[in-house]
């Protein structure tokens, strides 16, 4: 994503994913307040640093990242990024199978997951449940407030994207009038 604007030429959004976080605090509440009392631990807080998938890294790397993150991934980013851009809310539940520095996926993270395999499907649904009010609704998201440079109608032309650029449309119409 920082390589260009995700709608191409004719519309800019200055998305901020640090006002206040990159994610909704809607959707950051709900995944918090569902996951209390179906896991051992729910973290309010983390630094998460995202690797390619196709590449754990050796124990060395893993001592690395150790000593500035809570944990690794290999998702998340570029997708909040585009979210922001899309106007969507979006999250992060951050579930560990795997507490060594290596990431490689011994007995101990396989039992991890079959033991996690009922909780997680059902907290999805619980988190879903809550978060129904904000798909009729949805508030604004402060990493746009102040962050889109409105195009006129001959810039918006120049996305070609059709859902691109009906989306722009109506983000011009929510974020700057």
């Amino acid at each position: 994503m920082r390589d260009g604007n995700f709608y191409g030429v004719g519309f800019v959004i200055h998305g901020n994913p640090m006002k206040p976080t990159p994610f909704s605090e809607t959707v950051r509440t709900a995944l918090i307040e569902e996951g209390k009392g179906r896991f051992t631990a729910v973290h309010k807080h983390g630094v998460y640093v995202t690797i390619p998938g196709d590449f754990f890294g050796t124990h060395i790397d893993g001592r690395i990242r150790a000593q500035y993150a809570d944990i690794v991934g290999m998702t998340l980013y570029p997708e909040v990024e585009m979210a922001i851009q899309l106007d969507l809310h979006y999250g992060c539940a951050a579930i560990p199978v795997d507490n060594n520095l290596d990431a490689s996926h011994e007995d101990s993270t396989i039992k991890n997951m079959i033991e996690l395999s009922d909780v997680v499907p059902a907290y999805v649904r619980g988190v879903i449940e809550r978060l129904r009010p904000l798909a009729a609704n949805p508030p604004k998201l402060e990493q746009l407030m102040g962050n889109i440079i409105p195009a006129n109608h001959r810039g918006l032309t120049k996305i070609k994207n059709a859902f691109l650029r009906e989306n722009a449309r109506k983000l011009i119409e929510r974020y700057c009038k």
